[in-house]
């Protein structure tokens, strides 16, 4: 069968998303967006280059922004700000 040429996955069952960051960057965004393009963010701080920051991110804030979590397209690790240089190890936790 032919796949769609974006796929999307759903997120409704997971009751967080589970990150831990490393690197350079003190501050990082994480954006959501469903199928219909409709995005949400969080921020992260605190962010070291010498030890791993771990977060759990609960997904009914971003559910409550309009996401549709059933259609989840795309998860981006934003890092803003100009000239940004240096590493950012991002590990998935259980």
């Amino acid at each position: 069968p032919a796949t769609s040429a974006i796929e999307s996955v759903d997120l409704r069952s997971l009751p967080y998303l589970g990150f831990g960051l490393k690197g350079n960057p003190s501050q990082v965004k994480l954006e959501i967006v469903d199928a219909q393009g409709r995005k949400a963010s969080v921020q992260f701080t605190g962010i070291r280059l010498d030890q791993e920051q771990r977060w759990a991110i609960s997904l009914l804030p971003f559910e409550a922004y309009g996401i549709d979590l059933s259609h989840v397209q795309a998860l981006y690790f934003i890092v803003e700000g100009q000239n940004q240089t240096g590493s950012l190890q991002i590990y998935r936790l259980p």
